[in-house]
């Protein structure tokens, strides 16, 4: 997505600062103007809302100076409603009385330094001033947004409401056509979708301009730019003061002068273009034509039209959006989805159904009907409260209604059953009939769960027990049995209306609780084939026959849909968070366990004993609150655990606060310690040599493998292999040591930390993303200059950087305190009771990957030298994971030795279930041993012995239904999105690591690309087939290719000689998915597009390569 699509996201107009100008261009333009002026013109974004003045005056008066104008504007802004964030060049200031030792009433303090506030300050800028004056240049700096650009594409804000702050805009708020009629094709039409945001090029910025909401209104009276009237506004007197400069440490004292004019406010008529008037009064009388026709028939239905009138009360103090056409309503049913995240993991593990729930509480009497009625119907504000949420809008209150609309009498007796049926109804049996816990067929009961389960002396026995609950999950199947059974016994067959319905609304359930771990599952899905029209209930009256106007269906399925989403989120969702602990394995796979809650008190209790033993010590919650409010913890954190073969995980979330009752939330754990991660991905990028075996990710592999490659004297000799694996990394790092190791880590005495904003495309997808950025304490680089670096660093394109101004300073002294209270006063709650670690570090946390990785830093320092040193050797090391390689077996044998002996100091043991080599060991020690034929598997990466060539391990993926790899989803609606999901795939599979020649041979290289490819095949089939039929579009596999090429020319190094030739990548991929598509009939037309496309390319060359490789997934 280029910048000009982004800034139509959030803004109706935008062209460059000389065509907004155009009316004085000759005046402002000079031919011999210098160079950066000219650039300024040219280069420089101008985004609006509504639309331009209509006549832009001239008015060369200069009463302040530039630098006044920008005071004025900055003291304007935070005088204003919305404070010193409604304008780019007011952030970083505060008015005087917000301080508390401030006398001043009207002063303005600068809190942190500005850099947009010097760069408007300068030459080029000065000469923009100088020619079009005061009221223009306040015009440009407070009324409009401006964009600089800054390097090749990207682009700075220099004034205007921060762009971060804006919402979205609709489509129809881009590019909205005039004309409303259904047989659309009339010329503003066709004009507006030229004008389609999708369409603009980078370069196109003459004059560009998009349709907003005004396009579809009456023309009215616009205001044009007043001429003096702004100097006038602006005219107040008052001090200011700035307590801080770009360098942080000189004081800066900028003037305020009078003010030298004064005027009133202009307001005149913009005038209407006849032309366009008079087509849209011909479209709208063409449209009242019809509008007539269309229900002169229907003129005559008296008791329709009484309905609607009727109806008139709830319309009345119901939520305004729900009166809508019915394509809003579709499209609002649609975006509707029932999320998996709010049924799992839950606290309270009794086994019953919640007293404070509506069905306990309500009576089953004519008030508690009707107090029902009102929850469901018309208190639930489904389409408001998400959006309230987002906003951070607090919720509206809703008018006092006296009665129930006619609508809603003549379902009370319909409600009141359904109360007395949710009142009667025998959850335990059902429980007990469907879901049974056994154990070796036998029922687990409650004093099996007692303390003396975990007997001291009989530890096998714990771990016995822990095996037989973890494999006693409830299979989904009779998960569904039991909440079909439920709904049979409390909701009444009336509300189908026919058995088909209730069938179709049981398939849909049945779909949602076997959804897998990352599925999304729509309103719109859970009503698939339910015909509204049967549901004689949601009629206003029960006579049957007759035509229903398209008002009323449309009300009773808005209805319907009110129902459905209650029924399904508040009851069934509530249901299975009640009776069952839903939960992911410890492995990769997709796959959801149903686990019913006193299986799961056992679990817990077995990973309870476990943590406590090693990492943690229980205490008080008056003890947890004391170390919180004296700030010798950062806060709470909760703990869960997911399910092993013979033991827990334990997970902490720290992005969360945890909420408790009587306690004010606070920032999340891993929000407080960001600065302290930031800093230390600033040393670990300043000084990367700490330690040549540590990997942070693929491309420090790539580095040491390319590097060691390049060293071998012998590339025929083999090497040796020995992964070994510690056993609880996080879980065993003594607190003690590891703090000192981290005094060590930090050099400097003072970091200081710029945040800014910025936003861009990410899969078609418009993104806004806050980022940090660590320099030391004496950085005095303006953004500007900031910005430059960090593009020309990263390789940013098509982005736009916002300063947030806000540089705090952290020494050294407060990084190791906050370090320090993580460590030592880590609290975490596992339900109610509340615990400290003692030992280890969390894997929640922000920080463990860093820290685990010093830790074992300075373990090798100690104790590895002699394998760290040696040249003809390799030693990597990822978090946990030591792969060494070496030709010589004697050292091989070494390092495992080592290894397995231990080294206590660092609280480091080998797991010997995990060691893997590749050569028959001398040491005796009892470890697993592969062929050197085969692949050495390393962190999902898989290495010859001889060769060194790299691939990837799909191992994993052998005997796995793909449809646990992929999960399910319907929202690939359109080829751009499903292009966006399998190029967000293929990005870490396009690693030079695997495709570099230098590295891997020619046939390595074909068959990295041949998996690679067919792995995405297997995932376009899956997102394809549970789609629409146009969603298949034959230029996908073009597309795929040319992102593909993409990236290999990104990411491979820039040697030629490493290349693979485009023309190979391309037949590689129409194999793969040809291959993977050809029995698939509904993929008839694009396996004949890419045959086609492959025998082209081959069409010269008698010679064709053979792909005899494995597929790594079938479907």
């Amino acid at each position: 997505m280029k910048v000009p699509q982004l800034f139509a996201r959030f803004y109706p107009n935008q062209c460059t600062l000389i065509d907004y100008l155009a009316e004085v261009q000759d005046k402002i333009y000079h031919p011999n103007d210098q160079s950066n002026y000219k650039d300024l013109l040219e280069k420089t974004i101008v985004c609006y809302h509504g639309d331009r003045p209509a006549n832009i005056a001239l008015n060369v008066m200069h009463g302040f100076g530039i630098e006044e104008v920008i005071q004025r504007i900055i003291k304007t802004s935070c005088h204003s409603k919305g404070g010193s964030t409604s304008n780019v060049l007011s952030l970083g200031y505060e008015v005087a009385r917000d301080k508390p030792n401030s006398q001043a009433t009207n002063s303005i303090f600068n809190e942190h330094p500005n850099s947009n506030v010097r760069f408007l300050m300068s030459k080029v800028w000065q000469t923009l001033y100088d020619r079009v004056g005061d009221d223009l240049m306040i015009h440009l700096l407070k009324d409009v947004a401006l964009f600089v650009k800054v390097g090749t594409s990207c682009y700075m804000q220099v004034s205007g409401q921060p762009m971060y702050n804006l919402e979205y805009m609709e489509v129809n708020q881009r590019a909205k056509p005039r004309n409303t009629s259904h047989n659309s094709k009339s010329k503003q039409g066709s004009e507006a979708c030229k004008e389609h945001p999708s369409s603009i090029h980078e370069s196109d910025y003459s004059s560009v301009r998009l349709l907003g909401e005004n396009a579809s209104k009456e023309p009215s009276e616009q205001c044009t730019l007043p001429s003096r009237g702004i100097s006038n506004i602006l005219d107040t007197e008052g001090s200011y003061h700035s307590q801080g400069t770009l360098c942080h440490g000189e004081s800066q004292t900028l003037p305020v002068f009078q003010s030298a004019a004064q005027g009133k406010d202009v307001c005149v008529k913009m005038e209407v273009d006849e032309k366009l008037a008079f087509q849209e009064n011909e479209s709208k009388k063409k449209t009242s034509k019809k509008r007539k026709r269309n229900t002169s028939s229907s003129r005559t239905r008296k008791p329709a039209k009484k309905r609607r009138l009727n109806d008139s009360t709830f319309k009345a103090s119901s939520n305004p959006e729900l009166q809508s056409s019915p394509s809003e309503h579709k499209s609002r049913v649609v975006n509707r989805h029932f999320f998996r995240q709010s049924i799992m993991y839950s606290t309270n593990l009794k086994d019953k159904f919640p007293k404070k729930h509506i069905m306990e509480t309500t009576a089953a009497n004519s008030s508690g009907v009707t107090r029902l009625i009102r929850a469901i119907f018309i208190d639930d504000d489904i389409h408001e409260k998400d959006n309230n949420k987002k906003k951070g809008l607090p919720k509206k209150k809703k008018p006092k209604i006296q009665r129930l609309p006619r609508r809603y009498l003549n379902m009370r007796e319909l409600f009141k059953t359904f109360l007395l049926r949710h009142k009667r109804c025998k959850f335990a049996d059902l429980l007990k009939r469907y879901c049974k816990v056994t154990r070796n067929g036998s029922s687990i009961h409650e004093q099996q769960m007692s303390p003396s389960l975990f007997d001291e002396d009989e530890p096998d026995k714990e771990v016995e027990e822990y095996k037989t609950a973890v494999n006693n999950y409830t299979k989904t199947y009779n998960v569904c049995r039991f909440v079909k059974a439920v709904c049979d016994t409390v909701i009444p067959a009336e509300f189908w209306g026919t058995d088909a319905n209730k069938r179709a609304f049981y398939k849909s359930l049945q779909r949602f609780i076997m959804m897998q771990k990352d599925e999304t599952f729509s309103l719109l899905q859970m009503g698939h084939k339910i015909k509204v029209k049967s549901c004689d209930w949601l009629k206003l009256t029960r006579n049957k026959g007759g035509r229903i106007p398209v008002t009323e269906s449309e009300k009773q399925k808005e209805v319907f849909y009110r129902w459905l989403w209650w029924l399904v989120r508040n009851y069934i969702m509530v249901i299975l968070k009640a009776f069952f602990y839903i939960t992911e394995g410890a492995s990769q796979s997709q796959d959801i366990f149903y686990y019913r809650k006193p299986t799961w008190r056992t679990i817990q209790s077995f990973g309870i004993k476990t943590v406590t033993t090693t990492m943690l010590s229980e205490i008080s919650e008056k003890e947890a609150k004391a170390l919180v409010e004296s700030k010798a913890s950062l806060g709470y954190s909760r703990m869960r655990f997911l399910p092993k073969a013979s033991s827990v995980r334990p997970i902490v979330n720290m992005k969360v606060s945890p909420k408790i009752s009587g306690a004010k939330v606070n920032l999340s754990i891993n929000s407080k310690l960001r600065n302290v991660f930031e800093i230390m991905r600033f040393e670990n990028a300043r000084k990367p040599a700490r330690s040549d075996s540590t990997m942070f990710g693929v491309d420090d592999v790539y580095k040491r493998i390319k590097s060691f490659v390049a060293t071998r004297e012998n590339h025929d000799e083999p090497l040796y292999f020995v992964h070994v694996d510690i056993n609880k990394c996080f879980d065993s790092i003594l607190l003690d040591r590891l703090f000192h190791i981290m005094k060590a880590v930090f050099k400097e005495e003072e970091y200081s930390i710029r945040r800014f904003a910025m936003i861009k495309s990410c899969q078609g997808k418009v993104k806004k993303v806050f980022e940090k950025s660590v320099a030391l304490g004496n950085d005095c680089r303006t953004f500007k200059e900031f910005a430059e670096d960090t593009i020309k660093e990263k390789g940013f394109r098509n982005m736009i950087l916002i300063d947030q101004v806000y540089y705090p300073r952290l020494d050294l002294q407060q990084v190791l305190a906050t370090l320090k209270k993580h460590l030592f006063g880590n609290i975490v709650m596992i339900g109610s009771n509340f615990y400290r670690q003692n030992r280890g570090i969390a894997q929640g946390s922000i920080l463990s990957t860093y820290l685990c990785s010093h830790f074992y830093n300075h373990m090798e320092k100690r104790y590895l030298k002699t394998f760290t040193k040696d040249d003809s050797s390799l030693l990597m090391r990822w978090v946990d994971d030591f792969l060494f390689m070496t030709p010589t077996q004697a050292k091989a044998d070494a390092f495992l030795s080592t290894m397995h002996a231990g080294i206590p100091k660092y609280g480091c043991q080998i797991s010997a279930k995990k060691t893997l080599v590749n050569f028959n060991t001398t040491t005796g020690i009892p470890v697993r041993c592969i062929s050197q034929d085969q692949g050495f598997p390393w962190c999902g990466f898989l290495f010859h012995s001889k060769m060194l060539d790299v691939g990837l391990d799909y191992s994993r993926y052998q005997d796995v239904n793909p449809r646990k790899i992929f999960p399910k989803t319907r929202q690939c609606n359109n080829s751009q999105v499903l292009l966006s999901k399998l190029s967000f795939s293929a990005r870490n599979k396009c690693h030079p690591l695997l495709l570099d020649l230098q590295i891997n041979s020619q046939d390595t290289v074909q068959k990295n690309l041949y998996e690679m490819f067919y792995w995405l095949a297997c995932k376009f089939y899956l997102l394809c087939r549970n789609c629409p039929q146009d969603i298949v579009v034959l230029k996908l596999s073009r597309l795929i290719c040319s992102f593909t090429k993409r990236k290999f020319r990104k990411l491979n190094s820039k040697e030629r000689g490493s290349l693979i030739k485009e023309g190979e990548i391309k037949w590689v991929f129409y194999q793969a998915f040809t291959r993977c598509l050809k029995r698939k009939h509904l993929f008839k037309d694009i396996v004949k597009t890419l045959r086609k496309l492959s025998g082209k390319l081959l069409a010269n060359k008698p010679n064709r390569p053979k792909l005899d490789y494995r597929n790594p997934l079938s479907v």
